[in-house]
This record gives C-alpha cells, sequence and structure tokens, in this order.
C-alpha cells in the first residue's frame, strides 16, 4: 500500500456492498453544474466508500490514471466537493510511514507523520440540500463555478493547463444560459439585450454561483423592499461579498439565515 494513498470511508460505518448508490439529490442539486471531470472524480471516491478495505485506498495518481485526468484536476476537484460541504478530508498521520494503515486523525508524539487524507463522504445529502436550498422559492438548483469574488481569501491561484481551459471554455458557455434561466425565473420575462451582456459580465468577473446566490437575496429582500433596479441591487450584492471576503460557507450561512426570516 502507498503511504501517499488517502483513504475514503463514509462519515458513519463503512459498506462493502459490489455496487455504487448515487443519491438522487446529487444528481438533481450538484451534477448539473459541476465540471465533468469533477463528478468523474467524485463518483471514483465514491466507489471506494463501497469497497472493501483494501479497495478503499487510492492516491490522486491512481485516481487520476484511472479517470484520464490530471493529478491538479484531482486535487480542484476535491477542494471543489469539500467546499460544498459533500466531503471532508482530515489529515492521517502515521507512526511509521512503512505501515500506512497504522494511522490516526490527530498527531501525537509517536503519530506524526502526515502524507495524506481521510476523504469522508456525506451518505445522506439531505440535511445539506435542506440548509443550502429549501426554503426559497425558484432558489438556484445547484450551484455553478466556485471561483469566489476577487479578494476573498483564496489559496494561489494555480497555473492553468489545456486541460482547465478546455473546462473553463465549456463551463462560460453554461454559465450564460443558466445565468439567463435564472434571471427568466425570477423576473418573469428575458433579459434584453443590456441586461444580457451585465449577466455575461458579472458571471465572468464573480462566476455563475454567486450570481445565482446574488439572485436568491435579490428574492429575499424584494419582499421586503422595492427594488427598481434588480441588476443593479445584485452587482452592489457581489461587490459587497467581495469586500467582505465571504467564502461559499458565509454566503450559504448568509442566506439560510434570510430564509429563515421569511417564514
Amino acid at each position: 500500500m502507498d503511504s501517499h494513498a488517502d483513504l475514503y470511508e463514509f462519515e458513519d460505518e463503512p459498506s462493502d456492498v459490489g455496487y455504487t448508490t448515487v443519491q438522487n439529490l446529487f444528481i438533481k442539486y450538484f451534477m448539473p453544474a459541476a465540471k465533468g471531470n469533477y463528478v468523474k472524480v467524485y463518483l471514483a471516491g465514491l466507489m471506494r466508500c463501497y469497497g472493501s478495505k483494501a479497495e478503499q485506498w487510492a492516491s490522486y495518481q491512481t485516481i487520476a490514471e484511472e479517470q484520464q485526468v490530471s493529478v491538479d484536476v484531482v486535487k480542484r476537484a476535491w477542494r471543489y466537493w469539500e467546499n460544498l460541504g459533500l466531503i471532508r478530508r482530515v489529515p492521517r498521520y502515521l507512526r511509521d510511514p512503512s505501515r500506512p494503515d497504522d494511522f490516526r486523525t490527530e498527531p501525537d508524539t509517536e503519530y506524526c507523520y502526515q502524507t495524506s487524507n481521510v476523504i469522508k463522504f456525506r451518505r445522506d445529502l439531505r440535511p445539506l440540500v435542506e440548509r443550502m436550498f429549501s426554503g426559497v422559492q425558484n432558489c438556484p438548483p445547484s450551484p455553478g463555478k466556485t471561483a469566489p469574488p476577487r479578494g476573498a481569501k483564496l489559496p494561489p491561484e494555480e497555473k492553468q493547463d489545456e486541460e482547465q481551459q478546455q473546462e473553463e471554455r465549456q463551463d462560460q458557455t453554461v454559465s450564460s444560459g443558466r445565468i439567463v434561466s435564472v434571471f427568466e425565473s425570477h423576473m418573469g420575462r428575458p433579459p434584453s439585450k443590456t441586461e444580457q451582456r451585465t449577466l455575461e459580465r458579472l458571471a465572468k468577473e464573480y462566476g455563475t454561483w454567486w450570481v445565482e446566490c446574488a439572485f436568491t437575496e435579490y428574492l429575499c429582500q424584494s419582499d421586503k423592499q422595492q427594488i427598481k433596479v434588480p441588476l443593479r441591487y445584485i452587482e452592489g450584492v457581489l461587490e459587497n461579498w467581495r469586500v467582505e471576503g465571504m467564502r461559499m460557507t458565509d454566503v450559504i450561512e448568509h442566506l439560510h439565515k434570510l430564509k429563515e426570516g421569511k417564514r
């Protein structure tokens, strides 16, 4: 066993059933806006949660080779799913690097070699979906791009390789259609050409997921106050989130409180 291999398991008891169960909630709420390669990586890890103890171990390199993607894509995928709350990475500390199966998740004087992680998957996505999406009419069906607004607390920007550039081009096409659909569902009409250019600019600058969340805030606040220029209001929300350095989890918590206030 590779000492750099990660252990894939559920947050509760493991399962070895010979097949992989994918929840409908994942397909409905999370898969549509995720990059195709990120879905492949998620399913590859989920499959290991259902495997035997020996099958639950895999390094980033192994996942990359199996799914025919780069190691950088695997790393970005796990960050993406962890930001959304579908997985949790727990550092794995070894006492002896030659014995990777002997580990603890808290370091001490003996177990002090940190080489990989235990990647814990949520078995039940219902609490996460209820917290993120329920209670608000026309709430965005799934999160989109994960790039937070400029000024948010982010790791150093990674160099884009050809594979990532291709993914980004595909995302831009999908994002434009998604944002227009969100606008139509909230406003009851298609956007004008000027509004569509504004939507595309906001999606490019902030990311689709963030624009959808700003629409959700607009929906909540429009019940309390008259908003004459919705897109100007939405851009103001995005700018405030950027200045405040809001993370995805901060926005989710903020919208959750707004939804509770509407009830």
